[in-house]
């Protein structure tokens, strides 16, 4: 700072200044839970060690700053410029992460937000990779000036719960049915705005955590270019080592804006699922007509296992594996890819039937999930039919959810 006197009559500092803004988060509900960098419902991005700003002026090649561990820890960081300094009345332009290119193109700086790694459950350390900050400056009669960083990206939180102790995660993946995802693009500095963008059906964090405890809510960060994605159905993969059976969530998308951060919220797939107070057993008989053979079923949570074939023939009737379920033995989810659904027509079709016409089961679900439960909600359903699948089933008292509008004949 150089003193005021009669030859420095203007309070103005030779200090430049590089300060991140703390933004809002969507869907907080206000509760104590909180993260490292969210305090009061706000995310806070701080400086760390190493971190490099690159200054562009409006001639000549880049500089850069470096955040030393004096001034890391805040989000507010300033440098004295040392042996050298910014010109007086001077355009510069701020940015981060520095590219080590002395030539860089102002218009054409690489933005990618693919390969994101988190390490450890609810961590953010690595979103400061992704984090494209920007902000445009003149200098004052001291080559003085103070950048407040426009967030070019916006912060998905994914929350979602992982049922057994031990589980190896290793990435965690938001999918559409369209391409919707920006993972690429070119940072102008003219108009700090992302061009030439390159989009995906998905978006992917690498994870590295092991579960804890049963029923952990894990929270996985995701940097991304601030998309529209409001009445988008997303799917969320979760994938795991020593499975290749991912988890499988459902979360609905948001219209993001830059800089603020979004709580995207997971259901769990809601399977056809069948539930008794007592013990029962479900037999599939398939007449003229061959259960597709994805159709899955699991009891109390366990592991998926195929619909088997026990006896007979198309024309007499198929039967398939009688499995027990109910009373303690716990609920029947069911699940396929099945394109036909259960059924060719009114005639070539697959039906349950219970073993226990005194004992009531109830039936709740999306049937969908028997066409595609990995994308129910979009699942094509103009050739799937349920012809008779219920036919006889007195001790049903309830059935699946069918909100599907394109249907077969």
């Amino acid at each position: 700072n150089l003193p005021v006197s009669e030859e420095n009559p203007q309070e103005e500092s030779s200090l430049c200044t590089f300060t991140i803004p703390e933004v809002p988060v969507h869907g907080i509900d206000g509760s104590s839970r909180t993260a490292i960098s969210i305090e009061n419902d706000k995310l806070k991005f701080e400086w760390a060690a190493g971190d490099r700003i690159g200054i562009l002026p409006d001639e000549g090649s880049q500089v850069y700053f470096t955040i030393d561990a004096q001034t890391a820890g805040g989000t507010s960081a300033s440098f004295d410029g040392g042996a050298w300094a910014l010109k007086a009345n001077h355009q510069y332009d701020a940015y981060f992460p520095f590219i080590e290119d002395i030539m860089l193109d102002r218009t054409a700086g690489p933005v990618d937000y693919t390969n994101q790694q988190q390490t450890g459950n609810n961590s953010m350390a690595h979103l400061g990779a992704h984090d494209y900050l920007a902000a445009k400056g003149t200098t004052n009669g001291q080559g003085g000036v103070n950048y407040t960083f426009q967030r070019m990206g916006a912060v998905a939180i994914l929350n979602f719960t992982v049922p057994n102790a031990g589980t190896e995660l290793t990435s965690v993946t938001l999918k559409a049915n369209e391409t919707c995802f920006t993972t690429k693009g070119k940072l102008d500095m003219d108009d700090l705005t992302i061009k030439n963008m390159e989009k995906s059906a998905s978006l992917t964090v690498g994870v590295d955590y092991t579960t804890t405890e049963a029923n952990e809510e894990v929270t996985v960060y995701f940097m991304c270019y601030p998309d529209q994605l409001e009445g988008k159905n997303l799917n969320v993969e979760v994938n795991y080592e020593g499975s290749e059976e991912p988890l499988y969530f459902t979360t609905e998308g948001k219209n993001m804006v830059a800089g603020d951060g979004y709580v995207l919220n997971t259901q769990p797939i809601p399977y056809l699922t069948f539930s008794a107070a007592s013990e029962q057993t479900m037999t599939m008989v398939s007449y003229r007509y061959t259960l597709d053979e994805s159709i899955q079923y699991s009891v109390n949570g366990d592991e998926w296992t195929q619909v088997e074939k026990v006896s007979g023939d198309e024309a007499s009737g198929i039967t398939y594996t009688t499995i027990p379920f109910g009373g303690e033995k716990g609920t029947l989810r069911m699940r396929g890819m099945s394109d036909t659904g259960m059924a060719e027509n009114e005639n070539n079709y697959a039906k349950i039937t219970f073993g226990n016409s005194e004992v009531p089961v109830s039936c709740t679900g999306d049937i969908r999930t028997l066409v595609d439960y990995t994308n129910y909600r979009d699942a094509a359903t103009s050739q799937a039919r349920f012809s008779a699948m219920f036919s006889g089933c007195t001790p049903l008292v309830s059935a699946p959810e069918l909100p599907a509008t394109d249907l077969a004949t």
